[in-house]
Order: structure tokens, then sequence, then C-alpha cells
């Protein structure tokens, strides 16, 4: 589903380059991977290269199969949709229409009719909590209440692959609990393949399936089997690295 070889990723010529090197794994369909590390360390860069927005400075990113930086933007949207860290200022939007424009790519000339899509907006935003914030201007509402706006729209947007850039930072505990929670269930009952950035780890390391940890520049850590997982000590994944 998602093969990352021999990555690297940064910017070039700056003291970023080589944020994350060498990076190497693949995950199938229904699993569920943390990304975590310390804020600068590469997380939000090392997502958007996942996505196709960023080109690598060397390596391959392919889902299904396919080279996401060498597809056109209509390819690489129908295989992966991306939340970032903060919801959109959007203004005079319904949420509905927020949804709605995931599909966007498939709307032909003059197309008015809308209601088979709105009939899969509703799904999605029901699977993530937020149908009664259909009707509502985007605008009106929380952070939190934004951003499962926003994982609807992920997956209104139907791709294999979705990455989450900090989907728990503007939730309250038990939000984050309902949203890990959720997100397990996203990937079991739609088979979709999640990539998630948390600084939680202490609720995170229990839902996720696999776990990679940036250390340091350059450096990082791959987690497979759930056991280890489980038995790792958050705070001891970041002492003495360099």
């Amino acid at each position: 589903m998602l093969r990352v070889e021999n990555l690297q990723c940064g910017y070039e010529g700056s003291s970023n380059d080589g944020l994350v090197n060498r990076l190497d794994f693949k995950l199938a369909a229904g699993e569920l991977l943390l990304l975590a590390g310390r804020n600068g360390i590469g997380k939000s860069t090392l997502m958007r290269t996942l996505a196709g927005l960023q080109a690598p400075i060397s390596g391959n990113v392919h889902i299904n199969g396919k080279g996401i930086h060498h597809l056109g933007p209509s390819d690489c949207a129908g295989l992966v949709s991306v939340m970032f860290s903060m919801p959109p200022d959007l203004a005079l939007t319904r949420c509905f229409e927020v949804v709605l424009t995931a599909m966007q790519r498939n709307f032909s000339p003059f197309k008015t009719d809308f209601s088979h899509e709105k009939g899969i907006v509703k799904k999605c935003m029901e699977l993530t909590g937020c149908q009664k914030f259909y009707d509502r201007e985007f605008s009106t509402l929380s952070d939190g209440e934004k951003q499962k706006v926003m994982l609807a729209r992920c997956l209104a947007q139907d791709t294999p692959v979705l990455l989450l850039d900090e989907p728990l930072a503007f939730l309250d505990y038990p939000g984050r609990r309902q949203m890990l929670s959720l997100l397990e269930e996203i990937c079991k009952t739609e088979n979709k393949t999640i990539v998630y950035s948390s600084h939680d780890l202490d609720i995170s390391l229990v839902h996720c399936h696999k776990l990679l940890l940036l250390t340091s520049r350059g450096k990082w850590k791959y987690f497979e089997d759930k056991q280890e997982i489980m038995n790792t000590i958050p705070s001891s994944l970041f002492e003495n690295e360099n």
C-alpha cells in the first residue's frame, strides 16, 4: 500500500538538509502508523514529502505501486489525502461544502446535481461524528470540531492512504481518546492506511499498530511489533539523542 524506499527529505542546500535520511518502511492496508519526535525534528516535512507536496532530496514514495512524485495533481489526489495541523480559515462556507470539495477532481464542467456526492458527505460526517454540523458555517466551529470535519473530508476523498498532521492538537483528553479509537476503526472497517503525527505518546502508543520515531537530525527508529511498542517507555525514547 505505502512503500518508502531510501528516502531523504528536507531542504537541499539549507541547514535543514537531510532532516530524515535513508528512511525505509512499508505499510499495508488497515495499518495505523504513529509518527513521533520532538518539535522541529522534521515530522511535517516528512508528511509533506509522503503526500507528494514536497519533492524528496532522494529516494522514492510509492502508493499502490505508483511513485507519488511522478504523478499529476489529480492522480495524486486519488491516492493520498492530507489533514494539516491547523484547520483552514474558511468564511461563509458550510461544513458539508468543505467535505464536498474533496471530490472535485471527479466533477464535470457545469455539474449541478450533487445528490450522490451529498450522500457520501453525510456518511463520512456520520463516521467522524460531526454530522450535526452539516449545515453549520465552518468558521463557527471550534478547532477540534473543524478537525473532525476535515477528517470527514479526507474520507470523502476516497484515497487508500490518509496522512494526518497532529490530528489531536486541538482536542481535550476525551476527544483525543475518541479520535484515536476512530482512526483505528477507520483502518479496520474502511481498510485505510493511516499515518498520523502526535506528541501524545502516552495514549497514542496504545492505539497505533506501528511507530516511526524521528530521534535526531537524519536519524530514526522504526517499531513494527505491537508488544515492543507497548513495552517502550515514551520518555526513554528521547534520552541521550544527539
